[in-house]
């Protein structure tokens, strides 16, 4: 696994910037395709390396993406002005000729300059830059408080009106009468509750902090000596400021103690690169399982983004105490850096692994929640899960292998030759046509083969649109009835393609006896695999879905024949 690590960060290192965007989508292209493969613990640990991988060489995108916007500018504008000042209205010939020639020229001039600049290499631009350590406008500004903040993002509106959306879920234990103020009381105490718990007052602190120390920090970065003092006093006020900046240094080292982190357990950790660690972490992204408009929403967007700048100012620190640290830290300061990183890397790389199981938990979580208030609305029946699933699953498998079959019956048919081809000198086979099956002299354009291809364009449609029911349906914790009616008629429809490529394989074959065809072909073989699959996955299912009917209505009639037990006393 470390060799492939290795063989990937070098793989888009070495990208240049016209590539760089390719080769992320290729990443992204495998860890799909590694998802629609069978489970395995060497599978999910390729997965999370994927994920993480695109994940954290995605941040610097945006800026290879503004670099080549920037380069190209001056080579676009002059191609620009030599478009309007160029003429192509001359009457003579030669004059024409030398005008056309001198435009493709130029272009070509441009179109190199132009090449040389997707050309170069990205390795440069893999960091940040310095617009990105400038404070968002959030952490400088408002004075709001890390817990107001966090209360806004989950209530931005009053907490009497609030209520309104406990409301739902308030009626279905209290009559609506009840259920209102039950509900504006429960937001109230809610937000008594995130304003006093232990967490949010530890994290309000942490934040509170951390902005105290940026505006430290700018405040020694803006600390110069005069060059208007003499040399001395210039000398006492250079040791001035570096006695400031050691003194800064030192609380700091004891802010972070006060706050749990050691420096000696960070430098006591087993010396491997904590970028290689978070590259195998489990993916965390709540905004592609949660709806847009849930609150905690708000609070992730940004969060992923923090994490990969984190990661990679980081590497950039720690590169920088390896390489070139500068001589007034000290080496036991260099080593306290270090340590201190190191543990505080360790801390957040195991928590972030906390927070996937706790996201993990609340999604399967809110399904749960929402699968019980559809059977309480519906009042459904439930088939069997085991059995239901299992249909599913193959439903789902026989959907994308016809998608893929269609695919390839689609592209035979589109390397039919033209009738009118020049290519083609006489008849295409030393046979007569009635000792041909149809499929051997259909020719691009004619009856036969727009018939043919029509019929495979909408087979595929809607192959495509039955797998994407089942894809949606394939997410929820049970099977409801609703989701079985989905499966059903997505069965009967992938049958009913089944027939109809039967038809196709018929006209297609060979239908004459005095044929020196084989019976199946390149072309037909495909179909009738297809067509067998599909027609017996249909009635496999209707013979189980006869006995899961058959079932249910003994057990039915069993309950409503028990007699009742009458207890005397």
């Amino acid at each position: 696994m470390e060799e492939l690590v290795k063989s990937l960060k070098q793989y888009l290192e070495s990208s240049s910037m016209g590539e760089y965007s390719a080769r992320l989508d290729i990443l992204m292209a495998f860890h799909c395709h590694l998802l629609n493969t069978e489970s395995s613990e060497k599978r999910d640990k390729l997965l999370h390396l994927l994920w993480n991988i695109h994940l954290f060489y995605s941040q610097f995108q945006d800026v290879i993406s503004s670099q080549i916007a920037h380069l190209r500018a001056p080579i676009e504008k002059e191609l620009k002005g030599f478009v309007k000042i160029a003429r192509w209205s001359e009457m003579n010939y030669w004059a024409l000729k030398d005008s056309t020639e001198k435009t493709h020229r130029t272009v070509h001039k441009h179109t190199r300059a132009f090449q040389a600049i997707l050309n170069q290499p990205v390795k440069g631009l893999l960091g940040e830059r310095p617009s990105d350590f400038l404070l968002t406008s959030e952490v400088e500004g408002s004075g709001n408080s890390y817990s107001d903040r966090v209360i806004h993002k989950l209530f931005p509106i009053d907490p009497a009106v609030a209520g309104g959306h406990l409301f739902k879920t308030a009626a279905y234990l209290y009559p609506a009468a009840e259920a209102c103020p039950l509900s504006q009381r429960a937001s109230k105490h809610w937000h008594s509750i995130l304003q006093t718990s232990a967490i949010f007052q530890d994290v309000s602190t942490l934040d509170d902090l951390t902005g105290d120390l940026i505006d430290q920090i700018q405040e020694l970065q803006k600390l110069t000596v005069s060059q208007s003092l003499n040399k001395e006093k210039q000398k006492a006020e250079a040791r001035h400021i570096n006695l400031r900046k050691r003194k800064a240094l030192a609380d700091l080292f004891k802010e972070l103690e006060d706050l749990g982190l050691s420096y000696r357990k960070g430098l006591n950790k087993e010396k491997t690169s904590f970028v290689d660690d978070a590259l195998m972490l489990p993916p965390l992204d709540p905004l592609a399982s949660l709806d847009k408009s849930d609150p905690l929403v708000c609070l992730w967007e940004g969060c992923n983004s923090y994490f990969t700048r984190c990661l990679s100012r980081m590497a950039r620190f720690m590169t920088a105490l390896q390489s070139s640290p500068s001589k007034e830290l000290g080496p036991g300061n260099l080593e306290r850096c270090r340590g201190f990183i190191e543990h505080l890397t360790d801390i957040y790389l195991r928590q972030r692994v906390e927070l996937t199981d706790t996201v993990n938990q609340f999604i399967i979580l809110k399904k749960l929640l929402k699968l019980v208030t559809l059977l309480q609305l519906s009042n459904n029946w439930l088939p069997p899960q085991t059995s239901a699933k299992k249909w599913l699953e193959e439903a789902k498998g026989q959907a994308i292998s016809l998608v893929q079959g269609l695919m390839q019956v689609s592209l035979l048919l589109q390397a039919c030759p033209a009738a009118n081809d020049p290519h083609l000198h006489g008849p295409m086979s030393p046979f007569l046509t009635s000792q041909l099956s149809a499929a051997a002299h259909m020719q691009s354009g004619d009856t036969l083969w727009t018939y043919c291809v029509d019929r495979i364009k909408t087979f595929l449609l809607t192959a495509k649109a039955e797998h994407t029911k089942l894809m949606v349906i394939s997410d929820n914790l049970m099977v409801t009835s609703t989701d079985f009616d989905t499966i059903s008629n997505s069965i009967e429809e992938l049958a009913s393609i089944g027939r109809g490529l039967g038809e196709i394989k018929d006209i297609l074959g060979c239908q004459n006896e005095n044929s020196i065809c084989e019976k199946e072909n390149c072309l037909t073989s495909t179909i009738t695999f297809m067509s067998f699959a599909l027609l017996r996955m249909e009635s496999n299912f209707q013979v189980w879905k006869s006995a899961m009917r058959e079932n249910l209505t003994c057990g039915a009639s069993t309950v409503q024949q028990k007699p009742r037990r009458h207890h005397h006393i």
